[in-house]
């Protein structure tokens, strides 16, 4: 029960921001990679909105709900991603960081695992808010239609 007044209270705050559907989904897609990515968080998020003229408050929520937690639960498939796209063997590179064995043929497979599923789902979670937003404010007969070009 708990779960779901969390998700309806996230949705609520993204759907009813004061911006456009872009501009709060963009906000929304990069506080979730950030989340993803371990090490970094609020501060990257809060600079990376204002490079790109996001909404702060959604980039927060984003970066909230896929907080650095996640990383344990996405060490290994970020592990599995990034040796595939160097041609090397997973579990040497899972072997060599259980040993702490941190060099750069455990280190550079790791980040860009790590970069390239934070993006995906950054990306996913841009498009889906994007979609929820554009569908609450069409249901409450708000005019959107310029607003994704703002």
């Amino acid at each position: 029960m708990r779960i779901r007044y969390y998700l309806n209270n996230i949705y609520n705050k993204l759907v009813k921001a004061n911006d456009t559907p872009h501009r709060i989904a963009l906000g929304f897609g990069i506080g979730v990679f950030y989340g993803l990515f371990p090490f970094v968080g609020v501060v990257f998020t809060i600079i990376t909105s204002l490079i790109f003229k996001a909404n702060k408050a959604s980039a927060l929520i984003g970066c909230f709900v896929t907080n650095t937690w996640m990383t344990a639960l996405l060490l290994l498939p970020s592990i599995k991603v990034g040796s595939k796209m160097f041609g090397v063997d997973w579990r040497a590179v899972w072997q060599d960081m259980r040993l702490k064995d941190f060099s750069s043929d455990v280190l550079l497979p790791s980040i860009v695992g790590f970069l390239t599923i934070a993006l995906a789902v950054g990306v996913l979670g841009y498009l889906i808010s994007l979609f929820f937003i554009i569908k609450y404010r069409k249901h409450r007969g708000q005019n959107y239609a310029e607003d994704i070009r703002s």
